[in-house]
């Protein structure tokens, strides 16, 4: 792979809940990471006394995080109220030569700075909070280890207030349903209907699985069967 251009890596936000993605403005610097828990289950019987660990049973996780200056007035009011108001948008992250990644993030964090003789700046921290699909990857470019779960499901959640409040609340969460039900229906070639019956409770599936029902690839065993 070619160096990519460090200001190609952006970050685009649902603005209006219609899947509309519009790049965060003024952005100087962004970071995508991915997190995943480690099951333990070493005992007396492992290996050399060595440290075992559960495949593919770890909750996964990504964060966002970028800083910038302020360009447009209307992604801060948009970003302020996303925060305050505990709303959970869709977004893409586009990491030049890998794809695109999708989901809902929560704003976790937003910071403002400033100074006399300098610009006002901002860092935004953003959380996954649902499942993520690799839109902008082909199903053969979709990869995972022989004891990888998958699990997809219906968005969750609290929902507090006054009754006006809960009853927002509960349309953005069907809104978001709808839109998840489409992205893994396009990214799958199954029908949404179909999606929609799966995802009713949580859906579990082994790698062969992912393979059958279409988000999954190829099973990989090491790094030398990507060559």
């Amino acid at each position: 792979m070619a160096v990519q251009n460090g200001r190609d890596l952006l970050i685009k936000m649902d603005m209006t809940g219609t899947g509309s993605f519009e790049t965060i403005a003024g952005l100087r610097a962004t970071r995508l990471g991915f997190n995943a828990e480690t099951i333990d289950v070493t005992s007396t019987a492992s290996p050399g006394g060595w440290r075992e660990l559960l495949g593919g049973a770890g909750i996964r996780s990504a964060s966002i995080s970028g800083s910038g200056v302020f360009r447009d007035a209307a992604t801060d009011e948009r970003a302020r109220q996303l925060f305050f108001d505990g709303e959970v948008p869709r977004c893409q992250v586009v990491v030049p030569g890998f794809g695109t990644v999708e989901g809902p993030f929560q704003i976790t964090g937003l910071e403002y700075a400033g100074s006399y003789n300098g610009e006002a700046t901002y860092e935004l921290s953003l959380a996954s909070a649902g499942a993520l699909i690799f839109v902008g990857a082909e199903r053969e470019n979709r990869f995972c280890l022989p004891n990888t779960r998958f699990l997809i499901h219906q968005p969750s959640g609290g929902i507090g207030g006054t009754s006006s409040d809960m009853m927002i609340q509960a349309e953005q969460v069907r809104l978001m349903r709808e839109r998840l039900n489409q992205i893994f229906a396009d990214a799958t070639g199954q029908s949404v209907e179909r999606i929609e019956k799966d995802t009713q409770r949580d859906f579990w599936l082994n790698t062969q699985e992912a393979l059958d029902y279409g988000l999954l690839g190829r099973v990989i065993r090491s790094v030398d069967d990507l060559a």
